[in-house]
């Protein structure tokens, strides 16, 4: 049982996920790297509506499948922007990347709920998939009202 999902899921049962694939995997470091230039040309909003795809069905396989794509795409923005990269410029990346491999995801961005939050920034962004935080814990929506989310789904 990887100890990481049971945390995820709270449950001791073992969810087997997608294993990445070759061409999956060239897929997410070419559209990180891709994602990465086009975010310094364009910008996050411009970057987002880039790319529309038909989305598939939310299922936990595909959210644990979306969390470890989520750890490779921060590994490798790391490599070429460690250090350097704020919270939307990941969270632009990573959308880019997920949106790429037909994983429903938007970036959301929020404010401090609380001002005496030991948060360091009044903003914050952050990825969903299907709805529920990727790229941070679940508890960020406590921590931060929503201002924005995009790119806009089919349904919004």
């Amino acid at each position: 049982m990887d100890y990481y999902q049971s945390m995820m899921t709270g449950s001791s049962e073992n969810i087997s996920t997608s294993k990445l694939t070759l061409l999956q995997l060239f897929k997410v470091i070419y559209s990180t790297v891709i994602s990465i230039i086009k975010y310094h040309n364009v910008g996050a909003i411009k970057l987002m509506h880039q790319e529309t795809k038909v989305m598939r069905k939310q299922s936990y396989e595909d959210y644990l499948f979306a969390r470890k794509i989520t750890t490779l795409t921060f590994a490798i923005l790391n490599i070429f922007r460690k250090d350097k990269a704020l919270c939307i410029e990941r969270a632009s990346v990573l959308c880019y990347v997920l949106r790429n491999l037909n994983i429903e995801a938007q970036v959301v961005i929020g404010s401090k709920s609380a001002m005496n939050s030991t948060l360091d920034f009044p903003y914050h962004a952050w990825v969903e998939a299907f709805g529920i935080p990727v790229s941070d814990p679940s508890g960020v929506k406590n921590h931060f009202n929503e201002l924005h989310r995009f790119p806009k789904m089919a349904g919004d």
